[in-house]
């Protein structure tokens, strides 16, 4: 499993305490071989405890490049239970094809569909139990990660937000040309 932010944003710390103390448990009761590489710098004294306790849970601090950590996980996790931020964490593991959970809070906004794109749990149980799905079901796994990226393709690809950008700056000019008659 993988998480990535700075870990002095809030919501980003408020999530890991969440995470590690009430569903990771749940997890390891169930699949024992599971470990959290948690991927973001200026991690606080809370988040420094957390980890020390837990020799299944690696803390990487700050990291030029979050994609090999990435790449390695096979569950990316958005525990996020306060508002606020970019979501970019979400974009960049579904340009990676990776599979995911998170909250309703954390993809908040994003049109994305349950258990298309991602998996969408609000309760420790539920959290867990979509975790575990995705551990034990590769082929599952592999699916939700494709659709995922080819989401991203679709989307936000250089060319089509160059069109999308493109047709802004004409109906502004064409505003602009009628403001003018």
């Amino acid at each position: 499993l993988v998480f990535t932010g700075s870990m002095d944003w809030l919501p980003n710390e408020d999530a890991m305490l969440w995470f590690v103390e009430k569903i990771f448990p749940l997890i390891k009761k169930e699949a024992p071989q599971t470990d959290l590489v948690i991927v973001g710098r200026k991690p606080t004294p809370a988040i420094q405890k957390l980890v020390d306790n837990h020799s299944d849970i690696t803390l990487t601090g700050w990291v030029e490049d979050t994609r090999p950590y990435m790449h390695e996980s096979a569950v990316f996790i958005v525990p996020i239970r306060i508002g606020g931020g970019t979501r970019m964490k979400i974009y960049e593991a579904l340009a990676m094809g990776k599979s995911m959970v998170s909250t309703a809070v954390g993809a908040e906004g994003l049109p994305l569909e349950h258990g298309k794109h991602l998996f969408y749990a609000d309760t420790e149980a539920d959290f867990a139990k979509y975790t575990l799905q995705l551990l034990r079901d590769d082929a599952q796994r592999k699916q939700m990660g494709k659709t995922a990226r080819q989401y991203v393709y679709d989307h936000f690809r250089w060319e089509k937000v160059a069109e999308v950008f493109e047709d802004v700056c004409q109906r502004v000019i064409d505003y602009s040309n009628n403001e003018k008659s």
